[in-house]
């Protein structure tokens, strides 16, 4: 939701925005009629999507947009209909850029918080006074290179941790956050390929995203790993109805 509220309030406030980073954000222009349907999304969801759609961002602000090379919708039709919308966002007006996130998922600034940091350094030097951007690169360098360090640290401090992930992923479905618990089990996956469960509650998160095809082949995933996986074979078997 994130890209929503950075279009409603800089639409709303044009002459406070000088310029924006946008991650991996939602755009409107995915969200079709189509979309929403397959969705199951909430007429609050429906409401915010015409919100944001009749409060365009305003085309003086110069944006780079930073989109994941690995996309919430892997392995559907959807992956390219989402990298279709930022590159027609991109392409709209001249003052906006395009930046792919390789080999990230939608947490774009704890993957590669490099990019995200020169995104925003680089936005910040063109809006001031020539003599101050040499100043601005070296200070944002040295910013850059203290950010990987800390999160390096963060990631092995946690890289055990299955089960809190999973926790998160759960918690983050209750409250209807389905895209984010995708990625956060994407992310489980990632750092435990070899246990059942992640790719067992990948498959759940994907039930609840609608995407049937890729909650099978996780949950057939999970049964390969451990036959014995009874939420898989129950899931498998109603699915297959």
């Amino acid at each position: 939701m994130g890209g929503f509220y950075q279009t409603l309030f800089a639409s709303q406030n044009p002459r406070r925005i000088r310029a924006m980073v946008m991650i991996d954000a939602n755009l409107p222009c995915f969200f079709t009629e189509e979309q929403l349907t397959k969705m199951k999304a909430s007429d609050n969801f429906r409401h915010t999507i015409d919100v944001v759609k009749q409060n365009p961002l305003p085309l003086k602000i110069p944006v780079v947009d930073i989109v994941s090379e690995q996309t919430l919708f892997e392995g559907t039709p959807d992956a390219q209909r989402w990298k279709d919308c930022h590159n027609d966002f991109v392409a709209s007006y001249v003052n906006r850029t395009s930046l792919i996130a390789y080999q990230t998922g939608h947490y774009v600034f704890f993957s590669n918080p490099q990019l995200v940091i020169n995104a925003i350094v680089t936005l910040y030097a063109n809006k001031v006074k020539p003599s101050a951007k040499a100043a601005i690169f070296k200070r944002g360098y040295k910013q850059e290179q203290m950010a990987t360090n800390e999160d390096r640290r963060n990631l092995m401090k946690y890289w055990h941790s299955e089960d809190d992930l999973n926790e998160w992923g759960y918690a983050m479905l209750k409250r209807q956050e389905i895209l984010e618990a995708i990625e956060v089990f994407k992310l489980n996956v990632l750092l435990h390929p070899n246990s059942a469960n992640v790719y067992d509650s990948l498959g759940d998160a994907y039930v609840k995203a609608g995407q049937k095809d890729l909650a099978i082949t996780n949950y057939q995933k999970a049964l390969e790993i451990n036959p014995k996986k009874e939420n898989s074979k129950k899931m498998l078997k109603l699915l297959s109805n």
